[in-house]
């Protein structure tokens, strides 16, 4: 797969930083994370390392270019549909998340996307959700962080079998009062 165009609906087709996650990307497709070089990931991307070091500092620094784009393709999509929005968004980008799973990049990832969207979440009103534990929704957000990074370590494992649709049906039965309740 090119990950240099799959990339272009995260952010913009012109940047050179996408340009070399692109390459990365595309590289994880036969290699494994820690033994792609730096000098690979310009060759692939058509770039010099003059450029790659004008921009980053180390290959790691690839994911952390990687989690703002993602969380600026989240952000920017985002039709405030909650749960279903989250899983049908991750959907779209399995492949993605497949070699980040197979590298042992996916938690890493996850928390720094963490870290970059809940402050964007500030607009919403929590109110409503957490009513008198609105001081505590940093709490929150790593409950449901943790609890999705895991949900999809095992749709991965189970090849992306299941629909967006049902995995955000069970989160969201998982949430609701009613299933906390003691049963009778």
């Amino acid at each position: 797969m090119n990950y240099q165009t799959s990339l272009i609906e995260l952010s913009d087709k012109n940047d050179v930083r996408d340009k070399f996650l692109g390459a990365l990307l595309d590289l994880m497709e036969t290699k494994p994370y820690t033994e792609i070089s730096i000098k690979e990931i310009c060759c692939v991307a058509g770039l010099s390392r003059r450029t790659f070091y004008n921009n980053f500092t180390q290959k790691n620094d690839l994911l952390d270019h990687l989690a703002e784009d993602l969380v600026l393709g989240f952000h920017v999509t985002d039709d405030y549909s909650g749960i279903h929005h989250i899983f049908a968004y991750w959907y779209e980008l399995r492949n993605i998340v497949s070699l980040l799973i197979e590298n042992n990049l996916w938690d890493s990832i996850s928390y720094k996307i963490s870290k970059i969207y809940t402050p964007l979440l500030a607009e919403r009103n929590w109110n409503n959700l957490l009513g008198n534990y609105v001081d505590n929704k940093d709490y929150f957000f790593s409950f449901i962080d943790a609890g999705i990074s895991r949900l999809i370590y095992i749709w991965h494992a189970d090849n992306f079998t299941k629909t967006p649709n049902e995995l955000a049906g069970l989160v969201e039965q998982i949430l609701d009062k009613t299933f906390l309740k003691k049963q009778s």
